[in-house]
């Protein structure tokens, strides 16, 4: 089957389910949302379990220290667009399986490649019958971090331990950072005769600005969170901490904030980096009109006034608003 992506409308964020079993020696896995069992899949590489309304997805691949490989992005891509369609679920937190002693040490390089010999979905965005080149393969890192981007719901990187290459570059496409203090992390690509990735030419410098970006990717050198330029992390904890930090932060948003509020302030925020003032203006003053029209904005105004916690009620799938997706969207899918 084909679960189409949050949005409804971007072919390079389907995702085939049904994969096949677990690693041999991976624990059994916990719980998953309600939403995830609609299109079922059992995931090969993670590891997800919902606290509340907070869902956790591990990178779970112990025995290659949670490298990344495109079965990884595939399941994290569908685990994504399923808690954007639980109603349920109110923020993803993403960490490592502790018991593969890093948050994700970058691509898997077994067998002298990208993604390893055990990869079974190796270039699949490659059109059938069409050879790979630089005009059809499509970076898999970059797709799952657009996913995460693309997320209704904010997700928060929880950095148990080390984080290089994709590793760190996929958690620079998410909301928020808590790293672990001591963990080794880098932007490794120029040091194995590799490139930015994951969306990493777009993110970093907006995260730390263009000379710490130059500095930490050109140079390619690995490093400790504490040692980090200013923005590259929003706390850093010893190991112990990071998993409850990240879920603290989650569960602020889960029990404090309106579902549509975040998805469309969390979109806005990334969308708008590249407009003038006045297109941001313009594309805010529709957003500030429908969210005012909204039950939300009724609750969280009756709310203040009588001193109480808000009971927040609208869906940020369901209910985004007529004018959404205001944005250019383009295409990443390879020409015919």
């Amino acid at each position: 089957g084909i679960c189409e992506d949050a949005f409804g409308s971007q072919p390079y964020l389907k995702t085939r389910c049904g994969a096949t079993t677990a690693d041999s020696n991976q624990a059994a896995q916990p719980r998953s949302t309600r939403a995830l069992r609609r299109c079922r899949m059992e995931y090969k590489s993670l590891r997800v379990s919902t606290r509340g309304k907070v869902c956790v997805i591990e990178l779970s691949r112990p025995k290659h220290r949670n490298s990344y490989n495109e079965d990884m992005r595939v399941e994290i891509i569908h685990a994504l667009q399923q808690c954007s369609r639980d109603p349920q679920i109110r923020a993803v937190v993403l960490t490592g399986d502790p018991a593969g002693r890093a948050f994700c040490a970058g691509a898997d390089l077994s067998g002298g490649k990208l993604g390893g010999e055990s990869s079974s979905s190796n270039l699949i965005d490659v059109p059938q019958g069409r050879k790979a080149d630089s005009g059809t393969f499509r970076d898999g890192g970059g797709v799952a971090a657009l996913a995460v981007m693309r997320c209704t719901k904010p997700v928060i990187a929880a950095m148990n331990g080390a984080a290089v290459g994709v590793g760190m570059t996929l958690s620079c496409a998410c909301d928020m950072r808590v790293a672990a203090e001591d963990a080794t992390v880098g932007f490794v690509f120029t040091r194995r005769g590799l490139a930015c990735e994951s969306i990493s030419s777009w993110l970093l410098p907006r995260l730390i600005g263009l000379g710490h970006s130059q500095e930490l990717v050109l140079t390619g050198r690995t490093f400790k969170p504490r040692d980090a330029p200013a923005g590259l992390f929003n706390y850093v904890l010893p190991a112990d901490k990071v998993l409850d930090k990240a879920l603290e932060l989650a569960n602020e948003v889960a029990n404090n904030t309106s579902a549509v509020s975040v998805a469309l302030s969390k979109v806005s925020l990334i969308r708008h980096a590249n407009v003038t003032p006045e297109e941001a203006h313009l594309a805010e003053s529709k957003v500030i009109w429908f969210t005012s029209q909204g039950a939300d904005a009724r609750e969280g105004i009756k709310s203040f006034l009588e001193k109480r916690a808000p009971k927040f009620e609208m869906d940020a799938f369901r209910d985004l608003p007529p004018f959404f997706p205001w944005w250019r969207e383009v295409s990443t899918d390879s020409k015919l």
